[in-house]
Order: structure tokens, then sequence, then C-alpha cells
């Protein structure tokens, strides 16, 4: 896999400007909710967009033969959380509101699921350290902090509201269901870091 994505100019560049043009919109959907917090907060406002963006600098790194491990990391942890949990929100909702999945939710959906594969596909690229480790674990449990335990800033992702519920669950509880998933994927994603880096320590050695 590694020969036919990264080492493959065209495709490289293909899905980077794929995540750009992704990035540019998630941006956008995000620009009422931006205008709503103070300018401080905005890095922890559009996540989606913000690790498409950075998968974008990922791949230019790669076409540039300049990489740069720490962020490699920290785009990899982005990728595979908020793209599955996109697709788990999304589910769930349609599931809990309507019974079933709304047409226009699979563009999303399929969009994120891309994101998650993205963050597959660049596992077995990883260089892993104990500085990024670190450094990462701490940006991700930050990001969980502000997002779910600060509910009045208004800084995490706006969800739909359920109002047709066939399965006669709250928002309260939807609100909970999907804040525990989001940090629930932050533990795993961080328990396969520190794996990874056991490994890869345990080769170098």
């Amino acid at each position: 896999m590694k020969n036919n994505i990264f080492n493959n100019k065209k495709l490289s560049i293909a899905i980077l400007v794929g995540n750009l043009i992704g990035a540019i919109y998630g941006f956008y959907w995000y620009k009422d909710q931006l205008l709503g917090v103070p300018f401080k907060y905005w890095l922890f406002v559009p996540d989606c967009p913000l690790f498409a963006f950075l998968f974008a600098i990922v791949l230019l790194g790669f076409l540039l033969k300049k990489r740069n491990n720490t962020l490699e990391v920290v785009t990899w942890i982005g990728l595979l959380k908020y793209g599955q949990w996109t697709v788990v929100t999304l589910l769930f909702f349609g599931l809990l509101n309507r019974g079933r999945i709304n047409n226009e939710d699979y563009i999303l959906l399929i969009s994120h699921l891309l994101m998650a594969v993205e963050g597959v596909i660049l596992t077995s690229y990883l260089l892993v350290n104990n500085r990024n480790f670190i450094i990462a674990t701490f940006i991700f449990l930050v990001q969980d902090f502000m997002d779910w335990y600060n509910k009045s800033l208004g800084i995490y992702p706006n969800l739909p509201f359920i109002e047709k519920n066939v399965y006669q669950v709250t928002n309260e509880y939807y609100y909970i269901l999907v804040r525990n998933e989001s940090i629930l994927a932050t533990i795993l994603i961080l328990f396969l870091l520190y794996a990874i880096y056991i490994r890869q320590s345990r080769i170098e050695s």
C-alpha cells in the first residue's frame, strides 16, 4: 500500500487537492459557529476540516520529501477520531430520529469515512517517539475537554436536533452517546498509538 499511495505523485496530488477542497467547504460550513465563539477558541471548532487540511500538508511533506513526524502523528489521530466519529454520529441521528439514513447524509458519511481511511493508510508511515506521543496525547485530551466539558462555550460540533424520535431517546441522551463515543475513540486510538510506539521501539533496539 505504501508504494501505491504516498509514493505515487499523481495520486498524492489528487488526494491533496481533494482534501483542500473538502477543508475549504468544511470551514465554510462552520462559519456561523466560528462567528459565535471568541477567536481564541476557533482552533477547537472545525475538527474535520482542520484535519483534512493538515492531511493535505502531510501529503505535501511527502511530495517535497520534508516530513514532520509530529504533524503526521497528530493528523493520523484526527483523521481516525473525527472521521469515524462523524460517521457514527450521523448513523445515531438517522436511526434514532427517523429509523433510517437520509439520502443527504450519504455524502457526509462517505466523505468522513474517507477521512478515516486516510488515517488507516497513514498508519504504516508513522514514526512514533516520546516527544510526538506526549504532544499528541496532550492535544487530544485538551480537545475533548474543550469540546465536551465546556458546553457553555459552544465549541463542540453542532449536533442535529432529534425531532421525530422513533426510539424515544432525548436530545440529552443523544448528546451523551456521541460525547462518550468521542472520548472512547480518543482513548482507543491513543492506546493504538502507544502499541505502535512500543513495537517500533523494540524493532529499533
